[in-house]
């Protein structure tokens, strides 16, 4: 989650149309997978989940610094349905496992989980920075994790949220117990 400017992970893909396969998967943002998802559901009602499924797949696999895939309809002409399958096997839960979503995961474990890692005596060099990225005035305290990752406030994936919001609980809570 902490990794700049986004999470990854790296993937290998052993498929014949793909070309030496090593990738990436990144985390999406918010907006990038709410276009997925809007481009999906424009699909007809029954193809809609392999339209999302391409549309994540075509928006989170990097080869190097560029995506490997512009849009499903690619994916549709390189790879049969087996390689297809193959591909949603490896690619999807690594996105999953980078890229948590308030949208499609279970967000209550996922922020016990970094509690706990915000909390371990090992990540309080990072957890401290993050927490402490915060604005304060008379009328409270406003978020602004982008200044610990990079960028802009729209580039924050949702799993840079819930660290950060894991970091600044955990630092709070330390704070009032001394």
């Amino acid at each position: 989650m902490l990794q700049m400017p986004r999470a990854s992970q790296p993937v290998a893909l052993p498929l014949p149309g793909i070309s030496h396969g090593m990738f990436t998967v990144r985390a999406l943002t918010p907006l990038e997978d709410a276009e997925t998802i809007d481009k999906a559901w424009a699909s007809p009602e029954g193809e809609r989940i392999g339209r999302l499924e391409e549309g994540l797949i075509c928006a989170c696999l990097y080869e190097g610094d560029r995506r490997a895939f512009d849009g499903g309809l690619q994916l549709a002409d390189l790879l049969d349905e087996l390689e297809f399958a193959r591909l949603r096997s490896v690619v999807l839960p690594a996105l999953y496992c980078v890229s948590p979503s308030y949208r499609r995961s279970d967000t209550t474990a996922w922020f016990a989980q970094l509690c706990i890692g915000a909390a371990h005596w090992s990540n309080q060099q990072l957890a401290v920075p993050l927490a402490q990225c915060v604005d304060s005035g008379y009328r409270g305290t406003w978020p602004r994790p982008e200044r610990y990752f990079g960028g802009t406030v729209a580039e924050l994936t949702d799993g840079q949220w819930m660290a950060f919001r894991a970091a600044y609980q955990v630092i709070v809570k330390a704070r009032e117990h001394g």
